[in-house]
């Protein structure tokens, strides 16, 4: 499963696939990896539901991922590499900014709760609080 393509790409961004690169199809996948093993550090220890040796990546809602997936294809892969292919500032500033969003929509959604598939249908899953987290049990 992947979370975004090459459309949802060109929604955000049409003009990068204007400088010769027909396809960041195989960026996808990686940015997907990327995105669930960030959710497992992330997302995991502050749940109780969802344990980590259950896990399932292909059990998350792939649309709830999409704009997060989108913002790690285009600040880690496709304009850094147009950056270093057909140069400009504009390029390195347009990294940094989907890179900052990137990390706002992973903080985003996991604050709101991330549906993932119970076996049930999707179940949104909340974060508990920091201190619950890091509560001490005896």
């Amino acid at each position: 499963m992947v979370f975004s393509t090459d459309d949802d790409v060109r929604r955000w961004q049409p003009y990068v696939f204007e400088h010769g690169v027909a396809s960041f199809d195989e960026y996808h996948e990686t940015a997907t990896g990327e995105l669930v093993d960030e959710l497992v550090t992330e997302w995991i220890p502050a749940q109780r539901v969802v344990l980590a040796d259950d896990f399932d990546a292909e059990r998350l809602d792939a649309a709830q991922w999409m704009t997060a997936a989108v913002c790690r294809v285009l600040g880690w892969y496709v304009l850094p590499r147009l950056a270093a292919s057909v140069g400009g500032e504009g390029l390195l500033s347009m990294m940094e900014h989907y890179r900052r969003e990137y990390a706002l929509e992973m903080q985003r959604v996991i604050r709101r709760g991330v549906r993932y598939d119970t076996g049930s249908g999707f179940e949104q899953i909340d974060a508990l609080p920091a201190s619950e987290v890091q509560r001490l049990r005896k």
